[in-house]
């Protein structure tokens, strides 16, 4: 993963992803049920470990209810010119957002293996997302 981009220096695109095929086949739900995990993280050096981390985790299977995941790099992002630009997000896509013990096991998981205490993480649909929503439907609160 060494040689792979970095999230803190990466200025030419908004997001890095990670995906493989065979996941964007499993656990196949309509688009409207599509959601993600969001976990915060200060942008620089905890990024690029919390993002390895991740990639780490999904590439050797142990966080299999994850379709795919992405990660805000430097650029500045136009989508987001109102909030600042020193803290990215870590999306992990997983569904049906309508399935809530479900989406909470996986946000449970996701916390839990990425060892994040920082506050809360977030469930959000994607169709908020596409809306321009802000908020989420569902948080776990994790503490140092």
């Amino acid at each position: 993963m060494e040689s792979e981009p970095k999230p803190s220096q990466t200025y030419d695109e908004y997001w890095l992803w990670e995906m493989k095929f065979l996941n964007m086949r499993l656990n196949v739900y309509p688009r409207s049920e599509s959601g993600k995990w969001m976990t915060f993280h200060a942008l620089g050096p905890d990024l690029d470990a919390a993002w390895n981390r991740a990639k780490h985790l999904y590439r050797t299977g142990q966080l299999p209810e994850i379709k795919s995941m992405k990660v805000g790099t430097a650029a500045p992002n136009p989508a987001y010119a109102d909030k600042s630009q020193d803290t990215k997000v870590i999306c992990f896509y997983c569904g049906p957002a309508s399935d809530k013990q479900k989406m909470l096991a996986i946000g449970r998981q996701v916390a839990e293996k990425m060892d994040y205490q920082a506050g809360h993480i977030a469930y959000k649909t994607d169709d908020m997302t596409r809306s321009g929503v802000s908020g989420c439907v569902y948080k776990i609160y994790r503490s140092n």
